[in-house]
């Protein structure tokens, strides 16, 4: 399986949006294509097979699942979430002192964010400090401090759903 990520996803992405990316990834090879970054229901599903992909990819919506190994204020986030609170930046890989070059990721626009957009260079210099604090945050369940992955999609999740309801639909 080859996985088509667009910049619509959580977590580390690139910069062309799952539309573009998976009919052309699709296209390209003979490997079955799952389309991710832009996908949390069924119809999204039916528009990744009219690309060419296989199937989908679900991160962020199961994340919203009660089988989630994952904070319930974080899933309240997600809940919460209208997909335009996200952002990507790097300013949680450089908090977190793992870069993926060429490769940023899409978090909760959240405090820890707001409180770093300009200052990556203060940023590196007190990157330990700051990580210490994300993880004491993580431990705590406060989203506010957190990094928590999530993709736009997030403004298509109305509420928990079980793990098994999604797949079967």
């Amino acid at each position: 399986m080859i996985v088509a990520q667009g910049s619509e996803g959580g977590g580390h992405l690139g910069i062309m949006a799952s539309s573009v990316l998976a009919p052309m990834v699709a296209s390209r090879v003979r490997t079955p294509v799952l389309a991710a970054g832009a996908f949390a229901t069924g119809a999204g599903l039916a528009a990744a097979l009219a690309l060419g992909a296989e199937g989908v990819l679900l991160g962020t919506r199961f994340l919203a699942t009660p089988e989630a190994p994952l904070h319930p204020r974080f899933k309240q986030v997600i809940l919460d979430s209208d997909g335009h609170d996200t952002i990507a930046t790097e300013i949680t890989d450089v908090a977190s002192g793992v870069v993926w070059p060429g490769a940023y990721p899409r978090v909760q626009r959240n405090r820890l964010v707001g409180d770093w957009v300009g200052r990556e260079g203060e940023l590196r210099r007190r990157q330990p400090e700051v990580a210490a604090r994300i993880a004491a945050a993580r431990a705590a369940g406060d989203p506010s401090y957190a990094i928590l992955y999530l993709g736009q999609t997030a403004g298509l999740i109305d509420g928990l759903r079980p793990a098994a309801e999604i797949v079967t639909g």
